[in-house]
């Protein structure tokens, strides 16, 4: 780390300008410090800058007052978050929750050192090393209430949906729900499923804000984006930006304890 941002981070500790200095610090080198002296390569896993530039600027439109994120890996994306999320208000203390398991054991705490080169750890963000199946339960018994929901944790359909569930319990209406790689037939699972036994619609940025105006149907939709969902296709495929899909709350749970709604499930013929 230069002596220039070691500076900003002791004067202006969870500050925009030591945030942004981390935030370039991990874009422009693509390796992140790590325990033990070691540098590890986190441009196989970490998001781009532009899937960073959406969250940043969902954040600061939503200006949530409390936020989740289930993974965390470099904290990259906490970063952008935080950022967003400061440059349209304060960031109240231990408001942001981020669950990673595996941060010491798997990702030689590449993150939290990031988020503590930032000033943020312990301050704002409240780092769980544990499963957001354990962590979120926990959170919703203490009555936690938040506006905004990344998630890009374990990217298969049962892992995604319980998070999401409990995540919902404690979305205020008009809350977002983020999901990353959207390629993957998990993911596109559960958004065919989720938007249309769910009240929650996909949403794009614009100037103003967020919007649920139907992007341009015309333009062909990205062939890793082609699922056997044709809701998915149809609703929600061309609201994907660099891999995320928002979806916003907009009304609390009243189904029947029996509702289901076919999402069109398509099985694989081999």
């Amino acid at each position: 780390m230069t002596p220039d941002i070691q500076c900003k981070i002791q004067d202006e500790a969870g500050g925009i300008e030591v945030i942004s200095a981390t935030i370039d610090a991990l874009v422009s080198r693509r390796s992140a410090p790590a325990d033990d002296g070691q540098v590890v390569d986190i441009g196989g896993f970490a998001i781009s800058a532009d899937a960073g530039d959406v969250l940043e600027r969902v954040a600061n439109a939503l200006s949530p007052k409390a936020s989740i994120e289930v993974g965390c890996a470099s904290a990259l994306s906490t970063l952008y978050i935080c950022r967003g999320r400061l440059t349209s208000g304060a960031l109240g203390e231990n408001s942001v929750h981020v669950m990673d398991p595996k941060q010491t054991t798997h990702w030689k705490n590449i993150g939290r050192r990031s988020l503590d080169r930032a000033g943020l750890l312990n301050r704002t963000v409240k780092l769980y090393e544990e499963p957001a199946h354990v962590a979120l339960p926990r959170l919703l018994a203490e009555g936690t209430r938040m506006q905004f929901a990344f998630i890009d944790g374990w990217h298969m359909l049962d892992y995604v949906m319980v998070e999401a569930f409990y995540c919902d319990m404690m979305m205020d209406i008009g809350g977002v729900i983020a999901l990353h790689d959207l390629w993957m037939p998990g993911l596109q699972a559960f958004a065919a499923f989720w938007c249309t036994n769910r009240h929650y619609e996909p949403v794009r940025l614009q100037a103003a804000g967020l919007t649920s105006y139907l992007p341009d149907s015309s333009k062909p939709i990205r062939q890793d984006l082609v699922s056997a969902f044709p809701p998915f296709n149809e609703r929600i495929a061309p609201f994907v930006e660099e891999g995320i899909l928002l979806l916003r709350k907009t009304s609390d749970d009243d189904r029947r304890w029996d509702a289901f709604h076919e999402f069109n499930y398509r099985p694989s013929i081999t």
